[in-house]
């Protein structure tokens, strides 16, 4: 299988009027079908580089993306509040959120999309 590419475009900390952490990203592949192929699913993770933690959300699939219209490469996801992992005994003042493609059980990569105050994920 040839490799898989993602462009990180930026992430949104959860807000008092929006409770969800907001992922965009590109992919030049995919269709309207499946909007992440070749990757079944696409799982966030939030690491704590002070204690070398990381705590990996749920999986999400190709139902769980939103393609915009405008630009079919732009997709985003929308991960609830409540699902964004809180670092309570961490002494960093940021973590740092990354994407990872999965193909069944196959790792087709990481991706650093940048990093959130630790204030945003309480």
């Amino acid at each position: 299988m040839a490799s898989y590419h993602l462009e990180p475009v930026s992430i949104s900390a959860p807000t008092a009027e929006k409770r969800f952490l907001d992922v965009a990203f590109r992919l030049p592949s995919g269709g309207a079908r499946d909007p992440i192929y070749p990757a079944t699913g696409l799982q966030v993770s939030v690491c704590d580089s002070t204690n070398d933690m990381e705590v990996f959300i749920e999986r999400a699939t190709s139902r769980d993306v939103v393609v915009h219209g405008a630009d079919a490469t732009l997709r985003s996801l929308r991960i609830p509040e409540s699902e964004v992992p809180r670092m309570q005994h961490s002494a960093a003042a940021s973590l740092t959120v990354k994407l990872h493609a999965w193909r069944g059980e196959k790792w087709l990569g990481t991706w650093e999309l940048g990093t959130l105050e630790q204030q945003a994920c309480k």
